[in-house]
């Protein structure tokens, strides 16, 4: 599973990161649930697989399935794998 996160606003700092472990991916999930959106990226910085920082201009064309900011999960309704 890939999520994007994003750490700041002013300026926006862009990761993408893919998860790899059945496990972390529950545990991200769960803690996205629980609104704890700061663990949640913290987690998934600190255990998943750092793939690249992305510019703001390459969102269109990212295929993730979550989205994490300190304040936000937004999910991607669209990804049905």
């Amino acid at each position: 599973m890939k999520i994007l996160i994003i750490t700041r606003f002013s300026p926006e700092r862009l990761f993408l990161v893919e998860l790899l472990e059945g496990r972390l991916i529950l545990e991200i999930k769960r803690l996205a649930a629980r609104r704890k959106y700061s663990k949640a990226m913290a987690t998934a910085l600190s255990r998943g697989r750092f793939l690249s920082e992305v510019s703001h201009s390459d969102i269109p064309y990212l295929d993730v399935s979550l989205i994490l900011t300190k304040e936000h999960a937004r999910w991607d309704l669209t990804d049905i794998s």
